[in-house]
């Protein structure tokens, strides 16, 4: 059931940003995430609720992440249309690609290449997603930002989000401060720098990219996985550079409008 939410509520506990998800269109996305009643779908339900929490708390950004994996890369460009007039009532609300990744393979599903063909082809075909260029990142993500936790389904606490559901992995519970795994919540937290990355310290980008996924980084140097840790937008740089102004001038126009 869609939520109901009170704007005043959002200035009594102001919220810098939020995220939603979708698998795709309507009928790709209500095919992976189910309902426990099979007569409604979970992607009207997500819309609907996003909308209200756009309008509760304007002053929130609301990022829409939408998955995007080879077999579906054609999905971002529709539902990005069908938000469209949500994104006019709202302009708080922000889609965005998220470039599903093998974590347990410790791999992207899509190479640097495609993601940056990708953007490309967006670009040009005038769809609006926030995230096109990498910002400067201080605090780095969840897993290595000392307050920040992901709280599991019994209140076990976690590091990233791709450990919840493995209690082995968690570092501890919402009913006690004991941690219970010391040496990878050591990792996480400071064995895991970009600092401490020989490539890293000479690339031209650092620290812009945040040295990447710090889980996809530690299977590397712990276990051994190959990976590429580099953002995507790094290949084609002039070209992606050059695109970056010219969102950002337009987006200076608009406002100025």
């Amino acid at each position: 059931m869609p939520i109901e939410l009170k704007e005043s509520t959002g200035r009594q506990h102001p919220v810098r940003d939020v995220q939603f998800t979708l698998d795709g269109t309507r009928d790709v996305h209500n095919r992976l995430r189910l309902y426990h009643k099979p007569d409604i779908g979970t992607y009207d339900t997500i819309v609907r609720n996003m909308e209200a929490f756009a309008a509760a708390f304007p002053e929130t950004q609301v990022n829409l992440r939408i998955h995007v994996s080879p077999g579906n890369i054609g999905e971002f460009e529709k539902v990005c249309a069908d938000i469209a007039i949500l994104r006019q009532r709202y302009p708080n609300i922000n889609p965005y690609p998220g470039f599903i990744t093998d974590y347990r393979q410790n791999c992207v599903l899509l190479d640097r290449q495609k993601v940056s063909d990708f953007f490309y082809d967006m670009y040009n075909k005038g769809v609006y997603m926030s995230g096109f260029y990498p910002k400067l990142k201080k605090g780095g993500c969840c897993a290595t930002a000392i307050n920040s936790y992901v709280v599991g389904a019994e209140g076990e606490l976690y590091k990233c989000w791709v450990d919840v559901g493995d209690k082995q992995r968690a570092i501890g519970t919402v009913m006690g401060i004991t941690t219970l795994n010391e040496p990878l919540l050591a990792d996480y937290m400071v064995g895991s720098s970009m600092y401490d990355d020989p490539e890293c310290r000479q690339c031209m980008l650092m620290p812009v990219c945040d040295g990447g996924c710090t889980i996809r980084r530690l299977r590397r140097d712990k276990d051994g996985l190959a990976t590429d840790l580099c953002p995507p937008l790094k290949n084609d740089l002039e070209r992606n550079l050059e695109i970056h102004y010219e969102t950002k001038k337009n987006e200076k126009r608009h406002e100025r409008q």
